[in-house]
């Protein structure tokens, strides 16, 4: 697992300029947004899907077949690539939250550094959420097609939630109230919560992801 890291890695490295452009835009909008909340959210999520690019980097030209003639299990491999879109995208993370938080102080903004930490929570848990889509999905169909197949995710995944709360809405469920209550919540709760649902999402999701490595003939 530690060559698939190095190796992947080093990939990142050689992106310079596409991490230059995020670094840019995240800074253009720290300096003339009084939200910090969309710079978390779009740097975490930037850096997560560069795992997607390396999976593609591995299979392009068949490189898999190589890669897995080397002493590499197809367990390694999918734990390599969450491991390294975990680093990637807390790293991200860590770093825009921080650099969220000085610019909050220093432009004197109206933000509650408690809901400021809960959103970036909430950012971080949104990343998880890609990945554990898109990895399984793109181990599966590829780089082209695991794209339609993400949308076809979403969408289906929105269909359900609209379903879900027109039935709740012949209930006696009171949304409001639970809405209400989770606002209450202390942030420590709050995020342990959050990261619960972000293990368990990429959790199933390697899982799955194992399965369909298991079958997948190079």
């Amino acid at each position: 697992m530690k060559g698939l890291l190095i190796k992947d890695f080093k990939l990142l490295k050689n992106q310079k300029q596409f991490f230059l452009i995020i670094g840019l835009i995240t800074f253009m909008f720290l300096v003339t947004n009084d939200s910090p909340y969309f710079t978390i959210t779009y740097a975490t999520m930037m850096f997560s899907m560069f795992t997607m690019s390396t999976i593609s980097y591995d299979e392009y030209d068949n490189g898999a077949a190589y890669l897995f003639s080397l002493p590499i299990s197809r367990k390694g491999y999918v734990a390599e690539k969450y491991l390294f879109g975990v680093l990637t995208s807390f790293l991200a993370w860590l770093i825009v939250t921080a650099l969220d938080f000085v610019f909050v102080m220093v432009r004197k903004l109206e933000i509650e550094p408690q809901e400021l930490g809960v959103v970036s929570v909430v950012a971080l848990v949104v990343a998880g959420m890609i990945l554990a889509i898109s990895i399984p999905l793109q181990l599966k169909f590829g780089a082209e097609k695991s794209r339609m197949a993400f949308f076809a995710v979403f969408a289906l995944a929105f269909v359900v939630a609209l379903v879900f709360v027109k039935i709740a809405e012949g209930t006696s469920v009171n949304f409001t109230a639970i809405l209400e209550k989770l606002d209450q919540a202390s942030f420590g709760s709050m995020t342990a919560i959050l990261l619960l649902v972000w293990a368990l999402m990429l959790g199933i999701s390697a899982l799955i992801s194992l399965r369909v490595m298991e079958r997948k003939e190079f």
